[in-house]
């Protein structure tokens, strides 16, 4: 040991300890990979379509009024 009390580690000692600790880490990575993934293959698209979105806005006078300025808008770009 030195004068501030750290100890010196074999080399063959420190290489030990690392591998055993990066074995570990990455079962630990494994695991938590293998569980996302089933929770990924559990899920369901979601259907995105017009459809699924008509009548979202609430019935209020800001949603009417983006609804007419909507509608105005269209018909502005209409070929004559």
């Amino acid at each position: 040991m030195s004068k501030l009390g750290v100890g010196i580690v074999r080399p063959s000692a420190y290489f030990l300890l690392m591998e055993q600790t990066l074995e570990s880490r990455v079962t630990s990575l494994e695991q938590t990979l293998a569980q996302l993934t089933a929770k990924v293959l559990q899920l369901t698209p979601v259907k995105k379509d017009w459809q699924a979105t008509l009548g979202m806005l609430p019935d209020d006078d800001l949603s009417k009024e983006a609804e007419r300025l909507g509608r105005e808008y269209r018909a502005s770009q209409q070929e004559p």
